[in-house]
């Protein structure tokens, strides 16, 4: 268990990145609908990563939203008690949102943005401060 949902639900996107492109460069210069097919062709491939994410979470979201890796009936934002609510474009981008791996390039985008954002922070901070216990570490920016 990683946590909440959603917390779980990012840090499998993240990692799926990671295996998928190396580094945070390169997501930020890969078009999103490459990163989606990519992250799809990775969790078909390989048993193992596919394995992990359903039984970490509910569901992942393929870019077409016509398919889903896993097998579980439990998502994050149904009710505990009660009918299940039907399955339209809105709960399933609410469900994508609270707990579904969500590899629709539309997420591919935000995560695009997110990364953006993060190299940009990165390269303004100073030297000064990219130093540890006297070492000046190599401001790239990696997953590590």
């Amino acid at each position: 268990m990683l946590g909440p949902p959603r917390l779980s639900k990012l840090l499998y996107e993240a990692y799926l990145l990671k295996l998928c492109f190396g580094d945070l460069r390169t997501v930020s210069r890969t078009e999103s609908s490459v990163m989606s097919r990519r992250l799809l062709e990775l969790i078909q491939t390989d048993a193992d990563v596919r394995s992990h994410i359903i039984r970490s979470v509910s569901r992942s979201s393929s870019p077409t939203a016509s398919r889903s890796c896993g097998a579980r009936r439990e998502d994050p934002a149904l009710p505990r008690r009660g009918g299940v609510p039907g399955v339209t474009r809105q709960n399933m981008t609410r469900w994508a949102h609270d707990g579904w791996v969500d590899l629709r390039t539309k997420n591919m985008s935000l995560w695009k943005r997110r990364i953006g954002q993060l190299i940009n922070e990165v390269e303004k901070l100073p030297t000064e401060e990219t130093m540890l216990h006297g070492r000046l570490y190599n401001r790239r920016v990696t997953w590590d």
